[in-house]
């Protein structure tokens, strides 16, 4: 990864079954699909995922900010209902 950006590679598995691959070799790849009845729910959807990453990136921003000013919450635990 590059202060850039990042790149990720999607390969369909199957209708709409997707392999997810990172630039970080370290990374597993990650399988999303989509819910029935278009898909086979055999990972979680691009929907989901960016509920989590609208979820994580606030989380982490609010643990950074609560560090800054030496406040220790952890584990801090985030919800998110899309």
């Amino acid at each position: 990864m590059t202060e850039a950006g990042f790149t990720i590679q999607l390969v369909q598995q199957a209708d709409y079954r997707f392999e997810a691959r990172f630039d970080n070799p370290a990374l597993p790849a990650l399988v999303t699909d989509e819910p029935a009845p278009l898909g086979r729910d055999a990972g979680p959807n691009p929907a989901r995922l960016l509920g989590t990453a609208v979820a994580n990136c606030l989380a982490a921003s609010l643990l950074f900010s609560l560090r800054k000013f030496k406040n220790h919450v952890e584990p801090l635990r985030a919800f998110a209902k899309v």
